[in-house]
């Protein structure tokens, strides 16, 4: 018996299989035989057969559709109570398909009921005025937003769709009282934050009523400046000054 012979063929055929690669795998369409040699198939044979999987890819449609899952969802749930990940999974797409597309929570809901700014940088111009500018502050901010004729005519749409869609009412509501007078509320370092807050907020919306939905004059037709430099320091009072006494509350309500 020729042992070396053996033994050399042996050899041999460790080599190969080291220099080749791996044996084949029975079912494994990833590779082929050439010459009794296993070499993998090309990269466009194996994924000619696959199927893709996963979410579907992002397209033209995509933030559309974020949009009406997101209108969906606050309805039902209202503007607390839909997340992010739950009006990602109405709209079939991954959350960072939402955040990619609108960023934050806040930002989705303007984009969906088509406020005409992005309550983040609203609060942004708010927020960093000092205490005793803080009316001004909030007015001028305000009347940038809804004092245009973009503001006007989203201004009439709300007010005149609103109220025949109760639930986007209420989440409406509730958008404004915590993402917006809420926060500006937080900053305040005074007591009854959230009645000077709502309270300031709704002068502001009353003004801008009377301005641009009813026509009230001559506030219809005072330049936007003169506007705020009347509003201004009554804004600025209810949000900073002491809040009315006890007594007086009573009294009031008497």
């Amino acid at each position: 018996m020729w042992l070396p012979d053996r033994g050399r063929v042996t050899l041999g055929a460790k080599e190969a299989r080291s220099r080749s690669g791996p044996r084949p795998r029975p079912g494994n369409a990833a590779w082929i035989s050439l010459s009794g040699v296993c070499r993998p198939a090309t990269v466009g044979a194996v994924h000619a057969t696959s199927k893709p999987r996963g979410r579907r890819p992002t397209g033209a449609h995509t933030r559309e559709t974020i949009l009406a899952a997101a209108r969906a969802q606050f309805a039902a749930r209202g503007y607390s109570g839909a997340s992010l990940r739950a009006i990602a999974h109405a709209a079939g797409v991954d959350p960072g398909s939402v955040r990619h597309h609108f960023g934050t929570k806040p930002a989705l809901f303007a984009a969906a009921i088509e406020l005409p700014v992005n309550p983040e940088v609203f609060l942004a111009r708010v927020l960093t005025s000092p205490p005793e500018n803080l009316g001004d502050a909030l007015a001028t901010a305000f009347f940038a937003v809804w004092d245009t004729p973009t503001g006007h005519q989203r201004l009439r749409a709300i007010l005149t769709t609103a109220p025949a869609d109760p639930p986007i009412l209420r989440a409406l509501a509730e958008f404004i009282g915590t993402t917006v007078l809420g926060t500006v509320a937080a900053q305040l370092s005074v007591d009854y934050p959230a009645q000077r807050a709502t309270l300031a907020g709704t002068q502001l919306v009353g003004v801008m009523v009377g301005r641009a939905v009813i026509g009230i004059e001559p506030l219809a037709s005072m330049p936007p400046r003169e506007v705020i430099a009347w509003v201004a320091p009554g804004l600025t009072h209810v949000l900073t000054c002491p809040a009315p006494s006890a007594r007086q509350r009573c009294a009031h309500r008497q």
